[in-house]
Protein backbone atom coordinates (compact mmCIF):
# COMPACT_ATOMS: atom_id res chain seq x y z
CA UNK A 1 0.00 0.00 0.00
CA UNK A 2 1.16 3.38 -0.28
CA UNK A 3 0.55 6.92 1.15
CA UNK A 4 0.92 10.38 -0.64
CA UNK A 5 1.40 13.34 1.41
CA UNK A 6 0.69 16.28 2.09
CA UNK A 7 -2.52 16.53 0.44
CA UNK A 8 -3.24 19.06 -0.34
CA UNK A 9 -0.18 19.56 -1.89
CA UNK A 10 1.51 22.82 -3.22
CA UNK A 11 5.07 22.29 -4.60
CA UNK A 12 5.64 18.90 -3.83
CA UNK A 13 4.50 15.59 -3.22
CA UNK A 14 5.78 12.62 -1.57
CA UNK A 15 5.24 8.93 -2.40
CA UNK A 16 5.89 6.12 0.39
CA UNK A 17 7.43 3.59 0.35
CA UNK A 18 9.42 4.85 -2.97
CA UNK A 19 10.51 1.70 -5.47
CA UNK A 20 12.69 2.21 -8.02
CA UNK A 21 10.24 0.26 -10.54
CA UNK A 22 7.17 2.55 -9.83
CA UNK A 23 5.74 5.05 -12.35
CA UNK A 24 3.73 7.93 -10.86
CA UNK A 25 1.08 9.58 -13.36
CA UNK A 26 -1.28 12.64 -12.37
CA UNK A 27 -5.05 12.62 -13.99
CA UNK A 28 -6.84 15.76 -14.10
CA UNK A 29 -10.70 15.86 -14.32
CA UNK A 30 -11.09 15.60 -17.31
CA UNK A 31 -8.56 12.61 -18.10
CA UNK A 32 -5.82 13.96 -19.21
CA UNK A 33 -2.25 12.30 -18.12
CA UNK A 34 0.02 14.04 -16.40
CA UNK A 35 3.43 12.15 -16.59
CA UNK A 36 5.78 12.91 -13.82
CA UNK A 37 8.99 11.97 -12.35
CA UNK A 38 10.37 11.28 -8.91
CA UNK A 39 13.39 11.54 -7.25
CA UNK A 40 15.32 8.67 -5.75
CA UNK A 41 13.50 9.51 -2.69
CA UNK A 42 9.99 9.32 -4.39
CA UNK A 43 9.64 13.35 -3.94
CA UNK A 44 7.62 14.54 -6.58
CA UNK A 45 7.43 18.36 -8.20
CA UNK A 46 4.31 19.60 -8.53
CA UNK A 47 5.23 23.23 -9.02
CA UNK A 48 4.10 23.43 -12.34
CA UNK A 49 1.01 21.33 -12.54
CA UNK A 50 -1.84 23.50 -12.06
CA UNK A 51 -3.87 23.76 -8.95
CA UNK A 52 -6.97 21.61 -8.88
CA UNK A 53 -7.90 17.85 -8.11
CA UNK A 54 -6.40 14.98 -9.54
CA UNK A 55 -5.67 11.19 -9.42
CA UNK A 56 -2.50 10.09 -8.72
CA UNK A 57 -1.88 6.77 -10.67
CA UNK A 58 0.83 4.31 -8.93
CA UNK A 59 2.23 1.72 -11.27
CA UNK A 60 4.40 -1.08 -10.15
CA UNK A 61 5.64 -2.00 -13.43
CA UNK A 62 7.10 -5.22 -11.89
CA UNK A 63 4.13 -6.68 -10.69
CA UNK A 64 1.82 -4.43 -12.76
CA UNK A 65 -0.10 -3.42 -9.33
CA UNK A 66 -2.20 -0.18 -10.24
CA UNK A 67 -3.14 1.81 -6.72
CA UNK A 68 -5.10 5.32 -7.46
CA UNK A 69 -5.41 7.63 -4.72
CA UNK A 70 -6.88 11.38 -4.59
CA UNK A 71 -5.56 14.53 -4.69
CA UNK A 72 -5.83 18.46 -4.46
CA UNK A 73 -3.06 20.46 -5.44
CA UNK A 74 -3.71 24.19 -3.71
CA UNK A 75 -1.42 27.43 -4.84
Amino acid sequence: DFSIYPNPANDRLVVQPWKKDLSIVLIDQNGHKIPCSCSLTGELDVSNVSAGSYTVEIVNTGSGEVVRRHLVITR
